[in-house]
């Protein structure tokens, strides 16, 4: 149930970026001065202008997204319980309410909540547009749980849409 949830609220990212006109052909151009930016493995991962934003997911979370690019091919998203707000919230294996997640660019999901999945994120801002803070989590594969990456460095400035 958990992976279809995550490979629907994956299909609703991409769907919400490919509204938007994106004329920059480099996704951390920051032009709007909103980002989401880590390392994945120790890669850098960038993803600005309207690839990086936050939204309400049903009535109790919000999620926070950072796409590398229109096509929606690699993502790094965290949610979160609606009543979160500025401090640091920690992730752990199988809570449903808090969890980091990681797809990429070939469809495969990670997440907090498998495996041995941990981490947190700080907010330091969180007001009704717009949400600030860093991040690291270390999320496993959702089908065999033992391949895991690491996310690190990260940190994000994020509009709501």
């Amino acid at each position: 149930m958990k992976k279809q949830i995550l490979f629907l609220l994956t299909l609703f990212v991409f769907a919400l970026g490919a509204c938007k006109k994106d004329d920059s052909t480099d996704p951390g151009a920051n032009s709007d001065g909103f980002y989401l930016q880590c390392k994945i493995d120790g890669r850098d991962f960038v993803a600005g202008d309207n690839l990086a934003y936050w939204s309400t997911f049903g009535s109790d979370q919000y999620s926070i997204y950072g796409s590398a690019s229109l096509n929606g091919h690699e993502l790094v998203a965290m949610t979160l319980e609606n009543t979160l707000g500025v401090g640091t919230h920690q992730f752990a294996p199988s809570d449903e309410e808090k969890s980091g997640w990681y797809v990429t660019s070939n469809s495969d999901d990670y997440d907090t909540y498998y495996g041995q999945g941990h981490g947190s994120v700080t907010i330091t801002r969180k007001d009704a547009d717009v949400i600030e803070g860093t991040f690291s989590f270390t999320p496993y594969e959702s089908d065999d749980e033992v391949d895991k990456v690491e996310i690190t460095e990260g940190k994000f400035r994020v509009q709501r849409r």
